[in-house]
């Protein structure tokens, strides 16, 4: 209803009330401008350049050479490998911080401080200084911020849905109303088994993606193998004894149960060990952050759903729904769900937070991300090296520190908005 006591307008009018809630979401909002265009703030390509009548755009190209038509013969550009800073164009237009995160300036090597201006180079623009290799650290803060939302998002993406699955279903379906048949609890196990058999013990996999041979995505394409698999075997049992009233007979699944089980099991997994053994069995990649923390992540949301679908499940609109002949599973996902969404919205705003603390605590531990990746946990790590260059601390740390703090301004905003209780209701 627009215009009811949970209607948008009126969310963000009680959500406005709220002090903190506005600058909070403005920091937000300009972290990610900021980390959107990373590539047009800081980098060591050019954003323009008009070289022997052709407009290039180096910062912004996904080519690897440019092929310049010239009246000798073609001349290739490497985007990479080419020095654009003594290159003779006709016009180049450079981005605000001159820099990539990673690129070493030697002539400001040696930590130099904030706003410091070596004597015979007027031109460097380290603003908030550089680390030992003469790396620019506002490039670098630029650029992290990137890698965190990146993996903030991706993680809490995989978080919210896994979360939102599971405790939507224990959470409504409880222990008796959700039943299985005979043939697909039988065929459960032995389909696991061919999947991973196929999936793991086999090269299936390496066989139909070649590509992915070498990829830090093998392991999943194999997980996604095995599934796969321990599906067509489920579908297979099914179609060949679907008319055998043994095997037609269904018997109550616990699903309430096995799922609150599951949780915590999964609540009791160490992430830092899981992390540092993958790290181990691979290279290090932002994909396994994301997946592991993903994977891992769900258990807050998947609790506050449950408990919100419990309650809803005993309402009379729920009740009227069955009498009216609606099947479970379309009253779970078309009345009772869009009416749970509040808790889950709640603990998404507090978990990109505690990923991108999480996130930087990794990068600054190094394990799992990349060592090239840019991070603010990893600019962090660096000023270890010299407790006395206190700028490599000082600004990632506050940009740590403020993120975070204006997700939770977020989270709790959104969760005394959503309350009923703060609507008087």
């Amino acid at each position: 209803m627009s215009g009811g006591p949970f209607s948008s307008a009126h969310l963000w009018r009680q959500l406005c009330r709220q002090r903190l809630f506005v600058p909070a979401l403005i920091i937000l909002a300009l972290v990610v401008i900021v980390a959107l265009l990373a590539p047009i703030l800081a980098n060591n390509k050019p954003i323009y350049v008009l070289y022997q009548g052709q407009h290039l755009f180096p910062a912004l190209t996904f080519k690897k050479v440019y092929h310049i038509a010239l009246p000798g013969g073609p001349q290739l550009l490497a985007v990479e490998g080419t020095d654009w800073k003594s290159l003779s164009a006709d016009r180049i237009v450079w981005p605000l911080i001159p820099y990539g995160p990673m690129e070493s300036d030697f002539r400001s090597a040696g930590y130099m401080p904030p706003l410091f201006r070596p004597e015979g180079t007027p031109s460097a623009r380290h603003w908030l200084g550089t680390g030992k290799r003469g790396n620019d650290l506002l490039a670098g803060l630029i650029h992290g911020a990137r890698t965190s939302l990146n993996v903030a998002l991706g993680s809490v993406a995989i978080a919210f849905l896994i979360g939102i699955g599971i405790g939507a279903i224990g959470g409504f379906f409880g222990d008796r109303q959700l039943r299985i048949r005979l043939i697909h609890l039988f065929a459960a196990i032995p389909a696991l088994l061919l999947g991973w058999f196929y999936g793991f013990q086999t090269n299936l996999v390496a066989m139909l993606f070649p590509h992915l041979e070498q990829s830090p995505l093998l392991f999943y394409a194999k997980a996604g193998m095995m599934l796969a698999i321990a599906g067509i075997v489920l579908w297979s049992a099914h179609l060949l004894f679907h008319s055998s009233s043994l095997f037609q007979k269904k018997i109550p699944l616990p699903a309430d149960t096995l799922l609150a089980r599951l949780t915590e099991i999964v609540l009791a997994l160490p992430l830092l060990y899981l992390l540092v053994t993958l790290a181990a069995m691979s290279r290090p990649s932002v994909w396994h952050v994301v997946i592991i923390i993903g994977l891992t992540g769900w258990t807050t949301i998947a609790r506050l759903v449950r408990a919100e679908l419990m309650r809803i499940r005993e309402l009379d609109y729920i009740k009227a729904a069955y009498l009216l002949g609606l099947s479970p599973w379309r009253i779970l996902w078309r009345h009772a769900l869009p009416n749970a969404w509040a808790p889950a919205l709640v603990s998404l705003a507090f978990g990109i937070g505690n990923v991108i603390l999480a996130e930087s605590a990794l990068s600054f531990l190094g394990i799992g991300m990349p060592a090239e990746l840019p991070s603010w946990g990893a600019l962090i790590s660096a000023g270890r090296e010299n407790l006395q260059a206190w700028w490599l601390i000082v600004f990632p740390g506050l940009a740590i520190m403020l993120v975070v703090l204006c997700c939770n301004i977020v989270g709790e905003a959104l969760r005394d908005a959503l309350d009923p209780h703060y609507h008087g209701l």
